[in-house]
């Protein structure tokens, strides 16, 4: 391993001890090594399988489509997702976005060349 830096954390008992079970269970050497593989895994990029997307959701939504799914409205989490995601797509105005944005755009552009301009003028005047 490359020269590693000192950190120092303070844990509360609880994660002290559950740190310790991680260590005692041989999942790891001690208690660097566990906390070298927790600092791993939370900053590992996400692996990309084409056509699937990944994502976390809160414990709200996630009981929201479980409730959608018993009641029958949905088969299933993945179909009631894909289909929240559709009706949300379908009403966007991808082309009205993308014309606004080129708007704003514009915008700076012009406000970027107008401070230009006005900043050469002020050194011309202060001449």
């Amino acid at each position: 391993m490359d020269k590693a830096d000192k950190v120092t954390i303070r844990l509360t008992a609880d994660q002290a001890a559950a740190l310790d079970f991680l260590v005692v269970g041989d999942q790891f050497k001690n208690r660097s090594d566990a906390i070298r593989a927790a600092i791993d895994e939370m900053t590992k990029e996400p692996e990309i399988e084409e056509g699937k997307i990944t994502v976390d959701l809160p414990d709200g939504i996630v009981a929201s489509l479980d409730k959608l799914v018993d009641l029958g409205h949905y088969r299933s989490r993945d179909l009631g997702i894909f289909e929240l995601l559709r009706n949300g797509l379908e009403a966007l105005d991808i082309e009205e976005i993308s014309l606004r944005q080129k708007q704003r755009m514009d915008i700076l552009i012009e406000k970027k060349a107008k401070n230009i301009v006005d900043d050469v003028y002020s050194n011309y005047v202060k001449q």
